[in-house]
């Protein structure tokens, strides 16, 4: 075989493997491309149904846990992001009152550092009086009842709308003072004081 042809020969074969290689790459992107990370709206993102995905992080693999069946009420299906049962008020499948289940406010205790009370802060508030004080309240909670630990010889003014149902404040010893909230828009507390014994 001449020269000549083995070189036509030759030509042919890499014109035929250059064409199978354009072939194959041919609109693909390359690892560099922008696309493969920017953050965009995805073109399909509609209800249909998806197989769960791995992603990995760090070495870490993740399952993508995003809807794997049909959106339903069913036991198999999904959910839908509007589902009413999202929103809806009913009652806890587990209905049982526990310690931790409650308000912090309902369990905290706070000192007042000058005469204004934030029902909302706490269940419990104390307080050394050091001169008279009148005070004040804000953020009432309708049926809240909070407890006033006070002592100091010093007169105690309390809010216009308290309505003080038994006891009297003493100086001598630490009072507790029970408020009850019984109205907000009018503000109507009823107030118990008691001593230590």
């Amino acid at each position: 075989m001449s020269l000549q042809t083995q070189i036509s020969s030759l030509a042919t074969r890499i014109g035929q493997e250059c064409k199978s290689l354009w072939t194959a790459v041919n609109g693909k992107v390359a690892d560099t491309d922008s696309r493969l990370t920017d953050a965009r709206t995805p073109t399909e993102h509609g209800n249909e149904k998806h197989s769960s995905t791995f992603i990995t992080s760090g070495g870490v693999t993740y399952e993508n846990l995003n809807a794997n069946g049909d959106v339903g009420t069913g036991a198999s299906q999904v959910a839908a992001g509007n589902d009413s049962r999202f929103t809806d008020n009913r009652t806890p499948t587990d209905d049982s009152v526990t310690y931790t289940k409650i308000a912090n406010d309902l369990k905290s205790s706070s000192a007042i550092s000058a005469s204004a009370i934030d029902w909302s802060t706490a269940g419990v508030f104390t307080k050394t009086l050091s001169a008279n004080t009148t005070f004040t309240f804000s953020n009432l909670q309708l049926n809240k009842v909070i407890t006033l630990v006070l002592s100091g010889n010093y007169t105690v003014t309390m809010p216009s709308g308290v309505k003080v149902i038994s006891g009297e404040y003493d100086g001598s010893t630490t009072n507790y003072i029970q408020l009850h909230c019984t109205n907000t828009s009018t503000p109507v507390v009823w107030c118990v004081i008691s001593q230590e014994a």
